[in-house]
């Protein structure tokens, strides 16, 4: 992409001296270097090859791919036909990855989606063409004779078969299997004698099965799976590397697809445990957020260990009680930190807890006691099961430092360290910013020594939810009125509160919770394994490492509106306690 349709994406000019070994990666150098020197001389057509670096962006590819196209046709003044091809199944080991994740299918979902955008454009499917162990599969004939049947059949316009491989036209339930309908098979479908592989299929539980396929009819496929009595989606080919060998009879392979859009809820087999960690007033987010973790906890998805506060201000603790209270969790405990860490930290006057605590509208809990943060979590962690547990960290880090350096005591011989090495499963964290080089994310800002440690020495694996993303998410006001299932309820009062209404907020810590309890595949984009780095002043950066043990969430615009739907339905919804009071 040239310079000019790049910046209207990354926002600005490439800044840096260019490194001639790494061409290839910088920004518009193959634009400049390769294609300038030839827009003018005549062509028919374009057969573009994509390669693998964009995969880490599946929803920046969805707009800047079919921007390129149009700004390539533009550049030589005519509507020339443009065919393009899927990426190819591969492990993905070298990505931290793996055969059996989604990450890569996620993409190849998007790169069908661009065709959307392409007018006179074609895909090539190649799911049949991988090979598990080296990125660039060596079978190039059956790739180039399907672009070349592209070429042929539409910008040729030669008639006598088909360019176009079989796509997902819909799907029927038959009592324990499902019966799949295609499109672009017009001579039906065929294996070649060879059992079909490829298909797997899942119930209302969300958990996918290999299922056993067989042709019914010319276009129509049959899957079951005894373990799946009640099916509800099917997916094909949907992993990293999950080879297929269905065919139209011209040979090109089906595309691969999902019935599902599944995005948000991956639906675990047990509760996750969580610790909540929280900088409860500062802003609204906190307690849209713990409204989202009581809905976890109603569908049995999430088990609140803990909700630890990392702020000093005085309303924090007595706000959380009562929410815990109103959402039928009274006995969820609540620790805060040593207040003394953050003698800079930023103190606001708190508004929306204070309010609500003092409304007289609710009941006040009575306690003034609060057990210490790292003692509690010592405590919690020590009682846990290996790897069992996730701390979804809204707010500074302090609490999170205190027990990395902590000690051996009465509930554990192990260290701090030790304890999160053994016992946590990953920490989802929202903190940092990493589209700017001078933003200074408020949870890092106010306490820069202790992030720094935390990204330095945490030994388990790390989803950061930036600043960035939430800023992109916002939960609308109106949703308030879905929260009428009680009157007067906590956090419309709180809502209504923390700034003039009606304002719409974004959605920061929201993100981290879903990632946390949901898991990241196949909900967000994620980043490559890294580290981040953290300046004295509080400015965030995210490294590539393959050692690292840091991922970066990020959002496509056409997915906002998704998540958006999702956080409104979830914070619309009448808690356990309520629901059986309406029904």
């Amino acid at each position: 992409m040239s310079e000019e349709n790049l910046k209207q994406f990354i926002g600005k000019k490439h800044e840096g001296p260019i490194n001639p070994k790494r061409a290839n990666v910088t920004p518009s150098a193959l634009f400049n270097g390769m294609l300038y020197p030839i827009i003018g001389f005549t062509i028919k057509g374009c057969l573009f090859y994509q390669g693998e670096a964009n995969i880490t962006d599946p929803y920046g590819y969805r707009e800047k791919f079919p921007s390129m196209v149009k700004e390539w046709r533009a550049r030589w003044g005519y509507e020339f036909p443009f065919y393009y091809a899927q990426l190819a199944p591969f492990s993905y080991d070298n990505m931290g990855w793996g055969s059996e994740q989604t990450q890569v299918a996620l993409f190849r979902e998007i790169q069908h989606q661009c065709l959307q955008d392409i007018p006179d454009g074609g895909i090539v499917p190649t799911v049949d063409v991988g090979a598990e162990y080296t990125i660039h599969p060596p079978d190039k004939k059956t790739v180039a004779m399907r672009f070349l049947l592209q070429a042929m059949s539409k910008a040729y316009g030669m008639k006598g078969f088909v360019a176009d491989g079989p796509v997902f036209k819909s799907m029927e339930t038959l009592g324990e299997k499902l019966r799949i309908h295609f499109d672009n098979a017009p001579y039906g479908l065929s294996s070649y004698g060879k059992e079909i592989t490829g298909f797997e299929i899942a119930g209302s539980d969300r958990v996918f099965y290999p299922a056993e396929a067989h042709l019914s009819g010319r276009s129509m496929i049959d899957v079951q799976n005894d373990k799946v009595k009640n099916p509800v989606a099917v997916r094909y080919c949907w992993k990293n590397c999950l080879p297929g060998n269905l065919y139209n009879n011209y040979g090109i392979a089906v595309l691969p697809f999902r019935s599902d859009n599944w995005d948000f809820c991956s639906y675990a087999q047990e509760p996750v445990t969580v610790i909540f960690e929280t900088d409860m007033g500062n802003d609204i987010d906190d307690a849209l957020a713990l409204d989202m973790l009581y809905k976890y906890q109603d569908k049995g998805l999430a088990d609140i260990a803990l909700i630890s506060v990392n702020k000093r201000y005085g309303p924090a603790v007595p706000f959380i009680r009562l929410m815990n209270s109103f959402y039928g969790y009274g006995d969820i405990p609540v620790a805060i930190g040593d207040t003394l860490e953050l003698p800079d930290q930023k103190l606001k006057d708190g508004p929306y807890t204070q309010k609500v605590i003092s409304s007289g509208l609710f009941p006040v809990r009575t306690e003034t006691g609060c057990d210490d943060a790292v003692k509690k979590y010592r405590e919690i962690l020590s009682a846990a099961k290996d790897g069992s547990v996730v701390i979804i960290s809204v707010g500074f880090m302090t609490n999170l430092r205190r027990l990395l350096q902590s000690g051996p005591d009465e509930t554990s011989d192990m260290t701090g360290q030790e304890l999160v090495a053994n016992k946590v499963r990953m920490l989802s964290l929202m903190g940092g910013c990493f589209n700017s080089r001078t933003r200074r994310e408020f949870n890092v800002r106010f306490d820069v020594l202790s992030a720094r440690y935390v990204f330095d020495n945490w030994p388990t694996d790390i989803i950061v939810s930036p600043w960035e993303l939430g800023a992109r998410i916002f939960f609308r006001a109106e949703v308030l009125q879905g929260l009428r299932y009680a009157s007067p309820h906590p956090l419309d009062v709180a809502y209504r509160n923390f700034l003039q209404m009606p304002y719409d907020r974004e959605c920061w810590d929201l993100t981290s919770v879903i990632a946390g309890v949901d898991g990241c595949n196949g909900q967000f984009h994620t980043s490559r394994k890294g580290h981040v780095e953290v300046s004295d002043d509080g400015v965030t950066v995210f490294v590539p490492d393959p050692d690292g043990k840091v991922t970066v969430l990020s959002v496509m615009a056409d997915r906002r509106k998704d998540l958006e739907a999702f956080i409104e339905t979830v914070i619309s919804a009448p808690p356990k306690i309520f629901r059986s009071q309406l029904m």
